[in-house]
């Protein structure tokens, strides 16, 4: 990710998502940073996440949700930071599924993987 192209957003700025107003409890939601379309927060939004141990029936099964979603009008949400979420998004990112990506880090020093990259860059 190119940190520059981030911004970030306090929860009185117009551009910020109404969504996470309405999310959770009366407290005042966090100051968030951005990069691409906010307009991807807005709908049915499907979240996906892996332990880094995972059995192998299960992983089967990923690859099998992974093809079926690639090609679905959704949205997925998730960290996309164990080995197997990364295997997810690279095919998930194949189709054209929407996807937001959540580092529990910051996006100003998180790694897209070079196979995923090309795919990621064209829908942001």
């Amino acid at each position: 990710m190119d940190a520059r192209n981030c911004i970030t957003l306090q929860p009185d700025a117009v551009e910020y998502p109404a969504v996470l107003w309405r999310c959770g409890s009366n407290a005042r939601p966090p100051v968030i940073t951005v990069q691409g379309n906010l307009d991807l927060l807005e709908g049915k939004i499907i979240g996906f996440c892996c332990s880094v141990r995972c059995p192998g029936d299960a992983i089967l099964k990923i690859y099998d949700l992974a093809r079926a979603l690639r090609s679905q009008n959704i949205t997925l949400i998730g960290g996309f930071q164990s080995a197997m979420e990364k295997e997810f998004l690279d095919l998930v990112l194949r189709g054209s599924a929407r996807v937001i990506i959540c580092p529990a880090r910051g996006l100003g020093t998180m790694r897209i993987p070079a196979k995923s990259g090309e795919n990621l860059t064209t829908k942001l």
